[in-house]
């Protein structure tokens, strides 16, 4: 009996080793206010607890893999926790990495930070999506020009998973969809899970843009499961198993005008704003139209 090996499949493969980087969403009007089945059946303790143990098993996954989550909420996003720089811990000589305080003694006590300096605010519902994508992107971008390489020398490939439960932020489709873009053209994976009641068409639109997977998990309470089973498995390893696929995408865009998401609109010719109603100047890039014509009715 002979064993042979794919050589192309060996040549191909690369270190897995990858940088998380998970936008957890902490909004103090869904769960600690909300009414929703979903945020009385899973609760933000068990929702933390679920977050945190999947953290911890991503990181035994791989020896270099790399870790850093971002709270957003509706007053802004902050870090709550940050793999050490592997390099700076070999002067120290723990390997792996030691940490100060556990995964999950930092996540908490920020969280509680957050939850109490928002509880009196009269802030907007909307946590800041487009902001935490930024503010990931531009992690990502610092971590790579630091030339963090894996075990067999490849760059860390890099990767966003966004936990959401609130409905879409529709008055920040274009900043979100600006944010997107400049993902695909890093080459950085947005996954989406939505957690709350409704699907969500941004993330699906951004796994569909970046190559990445959107999942609105039926059974929100067995959160760890969705997450161990499908979001822990790096991008690399997505091309020979079989991952889920959304059916459907919902490409619904959002009116630059009053921020909403509409089915049928009007495009500017110019530059290609998009609009609920018809209005002779376009408030974007100032084209006066000579007629109605002019601006292009889409679905």
């Amino acid at each position: 009996m002979t064993c042979s090996y794919n050589l192309n499949l060996m040549s191909e493969a690369t270190d897995d080793a990858s940088l998380l980087v998970l936008l957890l969403e902490i909004n103090p009007q869904f769960w600690l206010l909300g009414e929703t089945g979903v945020a009385k059946a899973l609760g933000l303790q068990k929702y933390l607890e679920q977050v945190v143990v999947f953290i911890n098993a991503y990181l035994l996954l791989h020896s270099r893999n790399r870790v850093a989550v971002i709270a957003m909420h509706p007053t802004g996003c902050d870090f709550l926790f940050e793999t050490p720089n592997p390099e700076e811990q070999k002067d120290s000589g723990h390997d792996p990495p030691a940490y100060p305080e556990s995964v999950g003694e930092q996540v908490f006590k920020k969280v509680q930070a957050i939850m109490q300096s928002s509880a009196g605010s009269s802030a907007s519902t909307s946590p800041l999506l487009s902001g935490a994508i930024s503010i990931a992107l531009c992690y990502i971008q610092r971590i790579l020009g630091q030339g963090t390489v894996g075990v067999m020398g490849s760059v860390l490939s890099p990767r966003l998973l966004v936990l959401s439960s609130s409905p879409d932020p529709s008055a920040q489709y274009i900043a979100v969809m600006n944010s997107l873009f400049a993902a695909q053209r890093m080459q950085v994976c947005v996954d989406g899970c939505a957690v709350g009641g409704c699907d969500s068409p941004l993330l699906q639109q951004a796994a569909l843009l970046s190559g990445g997977i959107y999942l609105h998990p039926p059974c929100p309470s067995a959160l760890l499961i969705y997450l161990l089973q499908v979001f822990a498995v790096d991008t690399f390893t997505r091309k020979y198993t079989e991952m889920p696929q959304s059916a459907v995408v919902d490409f619904r865009a959002s009116c630059f005008c009053h921020k909403r998401s509409i089915d049928v609109g009007y495009v500017c010719s110019v530059c290609l704003s998009i609009f609920c109603e018809s209005c002779p100047r376009c408030s974007t890039c100032g084209t006066e139209y000579a007629s109605q014509s002019d601006a292009i009715a889409a679905k």
